[in-house]
């Protein structure tokens, strides 16, 4: 297998339909595309960079992206329960200040739960 492949290693990856079922396993696909990245011209090489540099740039902004989505949804998640306990406290008759306090809740809000 090794003899075929090396011998064959000037292919890269854009001939992999051409090569046998056995050697399509990560192994091979990997050696593959760095045979062929190895053939690269160079501005091929800076092209392959680049793009190596954006889908860094994407991934960063995905992970932003999902951090940001999992604060908010805490912070919802938080502000959710406050608003439970506000109603928790008017249905005990407690008095609007102290719920205020207790909840950070608006007098604004707390009045909105009242009516």
């Amino acid at each position: 297998m090794w003899t075929y492949t090396l011998t064959r290693a000037e292919w890269g990856q854009s001939c992999m339909v051409s090569i046998p079922k056995e050697f399509r396993d990560p192994l091979f696909t990997r050696l593959f595309l760095l045979a062929e990245i190895n053939n690269f011209t160079t501005e091929e090489y800076k092209q392959y960079l680049k793009s190596l540099e954006n889908m860094g740039e994407f991934e960063n902004i995905v992970n932003s992206t999902a951090e940001i989505a999992e604060m908010r949804g805490r912070e919802q998640g938080r502000a959710e329960e406050a608003l439970k306990v506000a109603k928790e406290m008017l249905a005990d008759g407690m008095p609007v200040d102290k719920i205020v306090k207790y909840t950070g809740i608006s007098e604004e809000e707390i009045k909105t739960l009242q009516a």
